[in-house]
């Protein structure tokens, strides 16, 4: 698997093994501290449909690429409280589960695009722009995930930057940070 670049790389990956994902641990503020700024979105949310269906694994677990629900807002700018959210192609990728409340540190994209499964770039994930986010996913997917980009921001996260509330460095970090107000269109 070949590894693709990520603004967030430097901060959350120590390098990925065959097996597992090779995160980097978060055991002190100073080090979720650089995550936040590092970040562009940082909020608290639950992952309310799958965006891909064909990822659905059952009721409970959506799959990887979802619609979620922004609960509290902590840093970047949005107008409404529904995101996209993508995950690159690699064993570091979350697979979600419905509801689950979530602390997610993401990256902004720009614009997507289609990878054609034939091409030399088969994977999902940023362009060398760092902005547009490469989609491998058939036609009819991809025109889904366009139509939920009209409509909402889109972040890219993954298991290395998302945690759920059990974290308790994570989790006494977020709250005491400021919430920011959803911005009015």
């Amino acid at each position: 698997m070949r590894e693709k670049p990520l603004r967030l790389t430097a901060i959350t990956a120590a390098g990925f093994v065959s097996i597992a994902c090779g995160c980097k641990w978060f055991d002190t503020e100073q080090q979720v501290q650089e995550l936040f700024d590092e970040s562009d979105y940082t909020f608290i949310g639950q992952p309310i449909q799958a965006l891909n269906p064909a990822e659905k694994l059952d009721k409970r677990f959506l799959g990887y690429d979802v619609l979620m629900k922004v609960q509290t807002l902590k840093k970047g700018r949005m107008t409404t409280d529904t995101v996209v959210i993508l995950q690159q192609e690699s064993n570091c990728a979350r697979r979600f589960i419905l509801r689950d409340t979530l602390v997610v540190f993401g990256s902004k994209v720009a614009q997507l695009q289609r990878v054609r499964p034939d091409s030399q770039q088969p994977d999902s994930g940023f362009a060398d722009d760092g902005k547009t986010f490469l989609v491998n996913q058939p036609s009819r997917t991809f025109a889904r995930y366009q139509k939920a980009r009209a409509r909402y921001p889109v972040v890219v996260t993954s298991q290395c930057i998302s945690f759920n509330l059990r974290h308790l460095l994570v989790a006494r970090f977020i709250r005491a940070k400021a919430d920011v107000p959803f911005a009015r269109r």
